[in-house]
């Protein structure tokens, strides 16, 4: 397992059973709280921004792309989330909430297609996240420097 820490630092982690040792691992799943689907959703956005902006930075504008591009589904997947909140149901034959506005709001996104616009995606895809999590918990902060400082870097450090 890689973890980001917030300042960007990575820690790769291994994890094996004890030699010997009994475990009952369904025991210790029905002792945790159901996930947040919004923090596991914020976790996996931020890991694969800092990936695309690697990528990036690589002249991998392939994968790169690739990433920057899931950065809008996990934010669309969101929308649908608060959706769901407001209809109390995840079940929809129709639509027309105004989360639905969610698909223009990113359709303003560069298209991350060279190395300045995918951090230029990021950047805005970053923005459209701290807006839509305000919605779903106001008091919910995201701390994006990190981040942003990452971009700034690539976007120095870019050769033409």
């Amino acid at each position: 397992m890689r973890l980001v820490l917030t300042d960007l630092r990575r820690i790769d982690i291994t994890a094996t059973a004890p030699a010997g040792g009994e475990q009952n691992p369904a025991a210790d799943e029905q002792n945790q709280p159901p996930p947040d689907p919004i923090a596991e959703l914020i976790g996996t956005f931020q890991f694969e921004a800092v990936l695309a902006a690697v990528k990036a930075a690589r002249h991998d504008v392939l994968i790169g792309a690739h990433l920057t591009l899931q950065l809008a589904r996990h934010i669309l997947v969101i929308a649908m989330l608060l959706r769901d909140r407001d209809a109390g149901t995840a079940h929809h034959r129709y639509g027309g909430s105004r989360w639905d506005a969610w698909v223009s709001h990113l359709a303003e996104a560069p298209a991350p297609y060279d190395r300045a616009a995918i951090t230029a995606a990021i950047r805005f895809y970053a923005t459209k996240l701290d807006e839509i999590v305000a919605d779903w918990n106001p008091h919910l902060q995201l701390d994006n420097r990190p981040l942003l400082e990452l971009l700034d870097a690539v976007e120095q450090h870019s050769t033409p």
